[in-house]
């Protein structure tokens, strides 16, 4: 239906805005807290979720970072994307921003 459709510019839309809104970058996890909680709430409720939005994305720059993260044994060390804005007018559109 439509519905979803929708739901899923409106996802696209919010990611799009938080990253204008931060220039330097962000991962996936940093994305989420700082979307509309609407959105979170019905549609976009994990990382994961975030960077499958993003592979199309257009005007965005998918670095990887690695994250360090210390569990009960250790160091470990796992790598995540962090997403740049390259283009900002081509982020626009994507997200329908314009």
């Amino acid at each position: 239906g439509g519905c979803r459709m929708a739901r899923r510019v409106g996802a696209r839309r919010a990611i799009a805005k938080v990253l204008l809104a931060n220039p330097d970058g962000l991962i996936a996890e940093q994305i989420i807290p700082l979307l509309d909680k609407r959105l979170t709430h019905h549609s976009i409720t994990d990382a994961r979720h975030v960077s499958i939005l993003l592979r199309g994305a257009k005007g965005v720059e998918k670095d990887p970072y690695a994250v360090k993260v210390t569990d009960l044994s250790g160091d470990t060390q796992y790598k995540v994307a962090k997403y740049t804005v390259t283009d900002a007018e081509k982020l626009k559109v994507w997200g329908r921003l314009v």
